[in-house]
């Protein structure tokens, strides 16, 4: 930028050209360096961060259908008994759906082969959950028994690995998320 030579007035107008060139530039490059931050941002929150929710609520359907569970095989009252079971079946309803909405948010391979672990999960628990209801929707107290035993042997190593792998998920969409934090904070 020579202004050797010119007259006052060009070089005001040069010199107001070669701010507003420069001011402009670095105008340009923040407005882009804040589209990059806010697109990562906003990627962050829908796929890792908002999903947390759906994942919580999921896991409470299934921490309800637990809670049926213990209330159908240790009440003696057959019409609480009955009452439980058809809430666990809305419960177990619940949670199906659940679990199918967590898949829509899930954007990884990690949470792909969580997902589908889960599942596995899942399906084992509810079957031996169906099986010891079948045993244990009863006001016989041997057969109660029976059911609460397999709960505790049977069911509740499958409720934690079902947990587990929830836990898994969890722990996928928040490292992803840091990710994205480090990355935001780095533009």
């Amino acid at each position: 930028f020579n202004f050797k030579g010119m007259r006052i007035e060009a070089r005001l107008k040069k010199a107001f050209n070669v701010i507003i060139l420069i001011a402009s530039i670095g105008s340009i490059a923040g407005i882009l360096a804040l589209m990059i931050v806010v697109a990562n941002f906003e990627s962050a929150m829908e796929n890792y961060a908002l999903p947390q929710g759906d994942i919580a609520l999921f896991m409470n359907e299934y921490a309800e259908c637990r809670s049926n569970t213990r209330g159908i095989i240790g009440y003696e009252d057959q019409d609480l008994i009955d009452q439980l079971v058809e809430k666990h079946t809305d419960r177990v309803k619940n949670t199906r759906e659940r679990y199918k909405v967590i898949h829509e948010t899930i954007v990884t391979k990690e949470g792909e082969d969580a997902y589908k672990k889960i599942g596995t999960a899942l399906e084992a628990y509810l079957a031996k959950e169906a099986e010891i209801i079948e045993i244990g929707a009863t006001t016989d107290q041997e057969q109660c028994r029976i059911a609460q035993d397999m709960a505790i042997n049977d069911l509740t190593p499958l409720y934690e690995e079902l947990d587990r792998a929830t836990l898994a998920l969890m722990n996928i969409n928040i490292e992803k998320e840091h990710q994205m934090e480090s990355h935001c904070a780095i533009i």
